[in-house]
């Protein structure tokens, strides 16, 4: 009898699962979505209705594609339409509405895609900083008005010191004092006190690079605490060297 019942619970479940999807396919919807030429991460959320095409653009152009003109194509389930309709060049820089309509035309639904930045950008201002506990740490403004931390610094450590309490007074800090734009990044190396000290690292200098900083385990380990760079998915296109001159 239990195992009756247990087929009986497993008949209904794939029954109510059948169900789903062929009320899925008959209402009409966006089942997947890519960009020309190449594969797309993509993420959908179907209670807001927004698909984001994730891929490796700087804001303008990537792999010789421009935002302002890219024609993102999507799969729908079966007899649905899209408008407009999938292959149509669109300008990206803003997300674009797009509307699936069933077969029978009694359902519909509204999508609203974005193109979200992945890849590192190739420009750099540390104009944007914020706040970490008592230190600041800066962060790349990318398309679409992204945040994207990609920069660590020794902050971290150097707060387990308690020789600052104020972001102004660490190695790494932002600056008003800027060549261009709103803020610079300013470096400067710094006394660690006796803290630093009794672990003979007396100084620690300011700096900033791509990558991620573990600030606990700097003081156990600080060759495994650092971790340089983050995968880039652009190709050079040239490259330029220069060879030293031999001065006799």
């Amino acid at each position: 009898m239990r195992e009756q019942g247990q087929r009986q619970e497993e008949g209904r479940g794939q029954h109510e699962e059948e169900r789903r999807r062929g009320d899925h396919e008959q209402r009409g919807d966006i089942l997947a979505a890519a960009g020309e030429e190449q594969d797309e991460r993509v993420a959908e959320d179907d209670t807001k209705r927004q698909i984001e095409l994730r891929g490796e653009w700087d804001g303008i152009h990537a792999e010789g594609k421009d935002v302002t003109r890219m024609a993102p194509e999507f799969k729908l389930t079966p007899g649905a339409v899209i408008e407009p309709a999938s292959g149509t060049v669109r300008d990206f820089t803003t997300p674009k509405l797009y509307k699936v309509t069933s077969q029978d035309g009694r359902w519909n639904k509204s999508y609203l895609v974005s193109v979200i930045e992945t890849d590192l950008p190739t420009l750099f201002s540390f104009a944007d900083w914020k706040e970490i506990g008592k230190y600041e740490q800066p962060y790349e403004i990318i398309a679409g008005g992204v945040a994207q931390e990609i920069w660590s610094s020794g902050n971290a450590g150097y707060a387990l010191t308690g020789g600052a309490s104020v972001p102004s007074k660490f190695p790494t800090c932002s600056t008003p004092i800027a060549h261009g734009g709103r803020l610079a990044a300013k470096l400067e190396t710094k006394s660690t006190g006796t803290f630093g000290s009794a672990l003979n690292m007396p100084i620690a200098a300011g700096n900033l690079f791509i990558g991620t900083f573990d600030g606990m385990l700097a003081t156990k380990n600080p060759m495994e605490a650092t971790r340089f760079g983050l995968p880039f998915g652009k190709k050079s296109a040239h490259f330029i060297a220069s060879l030293p001159t031999r001065i006799v």
